[in-house]
């Protein structure tokens, strides 16, 4: 894992206007940032060499998928099972939605898999500074998620007290961020027993992904999808 202080002093060295919003190690969020999909760009960082054997939405996804499963940490079974959870929960939901004309060329209803709001694993939020306060100061969720208009924490499988200082931390977030939702997934939610996704603790918005969109927005293979987007 990554020291988020190292990433959040990196970020201040860089020149005024750098577009720096998201990458692989942060994602720069305010009131107007657009919601962070799977189709964003910036945090795959996939070059034209590493595209030339991606010849379908299939390839694409896992590809993408893969990218992901890297930058969890591979001793936090219960962030992976999670993920692994979210994006079928999500693919099953795409199912429900009306399938294009044959006939199209501008995508298909898999295609909607990009639009999905994108996991940002082991996030630390940075805090406002306090009176006194040298270093900066991080809130610690397994998971995150920004929708445009929420910041979706999420804490899983708590077993025992958190500790304090994360407590406290959590609880100054709380306050200075009118946009937060935090979502505590208990242990249970996430077993081997129930291999189920626990959309119902997110609300209608966020499992209803595609809501705010007339069409899918991602990364494609087809050169149709690469020039209408």
């Amino acid at each position: 894992m990554i020291n988020p202080a190292t990433v959040f002093a990196e970020l201040q060295t860089l020149a005024a206007g750098a577009n720096v919003s998201l990458s692989g190690r942060h994602a720069l969020i305010s009131e107007d940032t657009p919601a962070v999909r799977l189709s964003s760009a910036g945090w795959i960082d996939l070059t034209p060499a590493g595209l030339i054997d991606v010849t379908s939405t299939e390839l694409l996804y896992g590809l993408a998928l893969e990218k992901i499963m890297t930058r969890i940490s591979p001793f936090s079974k219960w962030v992976r099972l999670f993920v692994e959870r979210y994006f079928a929960f999500m693919a099953a939901r795409i199912t429900s939605l009306d399938q294009p004309d044959p006939t199209s060329e501008i995508y298909t209803r898999e295609d909607w898999i990009f639009s999905t709001w994108l996991p940002l694993p082991h996030a630390q939020i940075l805090l406002p500074p306090e009176s006194g306060q040298d270093e900066p100061a991080f809130a610690e969720f397994d998971m995150a998620f920004w929708t445009g208009n929420r910041l979706v924490c999420v804490l899983l499988a708590q077993s025992g007290m958190m500790l304090k200082s994360k407590r406290d931390k959590i609880s100054r977030l709380e306050h200075s961020h009118p946009q937060l939702q935090i979502v505590s997934v208990p242990r249970e939610a996430v077993s081997d027993a129930k291999p189920d996704f626990p959309g119902d603790l997110f609300g209608e918005d966020f499992i209803n992904f595609w809501r705010d969109l007339e069409l899918p927005q991602g990364p494609s293979p087809s050169p149709v999808l690469a020039s209408a987007f």
